[in-house]
């Protein structure tokens, strides 16, 4: 065998051992939202999801979830965001059974509260937008895409919530009411 084919094939050889042992790109492959046993979620969903509670029942919400979370993905998207690395972390977000997206990592921020958030984009939507912030256990973010735009919030118990909104049941900028005491013709300048 010629040198020049020793060479080739060592190359080869620590090319895919390199492929083998390397770590993968945080998050790649795996989901970031987990299932969550049935009468967890009822028992999550009757708390959270409750019109009583006001925290995530309204007349905007479509579809909603409870679920887990893999808070350690979350960490490690921020520090390679923050390390600069050369391909940018990615997010699997399961966000429904018949929505998946990966949210690409641009960058991260520290909050005034000591938590952080992490925001990107979402591959294959050009307008597509993902925040997601993070304080302890405590998680609210937002996905935007073409589609649809959705919701996730803390539910307890180390749950979360994702919701699906309906942004077509938003009150118009002309259907804004006067408050109480202010006078009917003074509501909107035109």
């Amino acid at each position: 065998m010629s040198t020049m084919s020793l060479r080739c094939s060592a190359a080869v050889a620590v090319l895919l051992l390199a492929e083998l042992f390397a770590p993968a790109v945080e998050g790649q492959g795996r989901e970031l939202f987990g299932a969550v046993e049935p009468a967890a979620a009822r028992a999550a969903e009757v708390e959270t999801l409750s019109p009583a509670s006001g925290a995530l029942a309204d007349d905007i919400t479509l579809r909603s979830r409870v679920v887990t979370m893999d808070l350690g993905m979350l960490a490690g998207a921020r520090a390679s965001a923050a390390a600069g690395t050369t391909a940018p972390a990615t997010l699997m977000l399961n966000l429904f059974d018949d929505l998946v997206l990966t949210g690409i990592v641009d960058r991260t921020e520290p909050t005034f509260s000591g938590g952080y958030a992490v925001s990107g984009r979402i591959a294959g939507e050009p307008f597509g937008t993902m925040t997601v912030v993070v304080n302890g256990e405590t998680v609210a973010g937002t996905v935007r895409t073409s589609g649809g735009t959705y919701r996730i919030r803390s539910a307890g118990e180390r749950l979360y919530a994702i919701s699906e909104i309906d942004l077509s049941r938003f009150p118009m900028e002309d259907d804004v009411l006067p408050p109480p005491d202010a006078d009917p013709g003074s509501a909107r300048p035109r």
